[in-house]
């Protein structure tokens, strides 16, 4: 429980990820992946987060 809740024990490097091999929908269709102007492209980095990250109760809570 504690890991889960000590988010700053982990690293959060999961912006590095997106565009490699394994984080999936990550790819946009209307020319390049840019999450903080495109809303479906700001759901699938959210999304990544979720499923990539090592802060994972830090990463649903934002939902809430």
């Amino acid at each position: 429980m504690e890991r889960l809740v000590d988010y700053e024990a982990s690293p959060d490097d999961v912006d590095a990820k997106f565009g490699t091999p394994g984080c999936l929908g990550t790819v946009s269709e209307e020319g390049p992946f840019s999450p903080n102007t495109d809303l479906v492209d700001a759901m699938q980095r959210w999304v990544c987060r979720m499923v990539h990250s090592e802060r994972p109760l830090q990463e649903k809570t934002a939902l809430f």
